[in-house]
């Protein structure tokens, strides 16, 4: 999902939400107002504020509308995978990372996912993996 891909320029933040001062908001074509400020990103992941920056701006480069349906999704999933059965392990991966059966994976679910798999404990992680799994939630594989 080109979320470490490199996005320039700089900006403020007041520490209430992911906007920017030097955003241009023509740019930025959002659907739907964020639902979780910097601050609570900040206590519920184990990202600085800058790597919030940095992974925002690279989502809404690739998801202007500030969600990524699972069309989408399995679509930069094949591009990253481009062999095999990519369809079905993206549809895991969707429904592991969209905790909120919303349809869609909005930006705190993706950072939240990133938290775990990057920053979180070894139980934390295998925890995550068995979610990923356990496909009738049964909490059984």
């Amino acid at each position: 999902m080109n979320v470490v891909r490199s996005a320039g320029g700089g900006g403020g933040d007041s520490g209430n939400s992911y906007k920017f001062e030097n955003e241009n908001p023509a740019s930025i074509n959002p659907v739907r107002k964020p639902t979780c400020s910097m601050a609570d990103l900040l206590r519920k992941t184990s990202f600085t504020k800058d790597e919030i920056r940095h992974l925002y701006r690279s989502f809404k480069q690739d998801c202007p509308s500030g969600e990524v349906s699972k069309a989408h999704f399995s679509s930069i999933f094949s591009t990253l995978f481009p062999g095999g059965e990519c369809f079905r392990y993206a549809t895991f991966l969707f429904r592991n990372i969209d905790r909120s059966n919303s349809g869609f994976i909005r930006f705190e679910d993706l950072i939240a996912t990133l938290s775990i798999l990057i920053h979180g404990s070894v139980e934390a992680r295998l925890g995550w993996i068995f979610d990923l799994y356990d496909l009738n939630k049964d909490g059984m594989l």
